[in-house]
């Protein structure tokens, strides 16, 4: 998948951190199953770390709200289209899988990054779609005045566990 990302770097590549699946188990048998929120969020932090991802990472609310939403699997890949809407779900995040259905979803001009005064009028009337094309574009500019503009659209539109990744974000690049 890092391979994948590279050669798309229009394309935003996201890590949802659900519930462990094998805490207790096999190789992950010192794990042991986050029971709040912090908890969960330091697990994600040493994942990243100890993996050397280099994308970011969404840590799930407490309710796994995302594998009620996207299906629960313990690695699945979700290809969500410019205009916000899912196309596929696949088990497991294959970049050979992946790859063929990233070409056919994000086509031609689609896959260009899109600036965030392009995001501001083709989604002016979907608050939603609006911050998720914000976020593309704070993620690759890492701009304050972006983070506080997401966060108050998130702040309307969205459950709790995005508004706390919007806050931390405009907290980080603030610093």
């Amino acid at each position: 998948m890092r391979k994948l990302a590279r050669a798309n770097p229009e394309i935003l590549f996201l890590i949802i951190y659900q519930r462990e699946p094998h805490a207790g188990q096999m190789a992950f048998k010192d794990v042991l199953q986050p029971e709040t929120y912090e908890e969960r969020r330091a697990l994600a932090k040493l994942a990243k770390k100890e993996l050397g991802l280099d994308r970011p990472i969404l840590v799930d609310s407490m309710d796994d709200l995302s594998r009620a939403l996207f299906g629960d699997l313990p690695s699945p890949a979700i290809v969500i289209g410019p205009d916000g809407v899912i196309r596929a779900k696949l088990p497991w995040a294959e970049p050979e899988r992946v790859e063929p259905l990233l070409k056919k979803t994000w086509p031609g001009d689609a896959r260009k990054a899109r600036s965030a005064d392009e995001a501001r009028k083709k989604f002016a009337d979907n608050p939603r779609r609006l911050a998720a094309a914000l976020v593309e574009a704070a993620l690759e500019k890492g701009d304050a005045a972006l983070w506080r503009e997401i966060v108050a659209l998130s702040e309307k539109t969205g459950p709790d566990v995005q508004r706390a990744w919007t806050r931390e974000r405009l907290a980080a690049a603030e610093k």
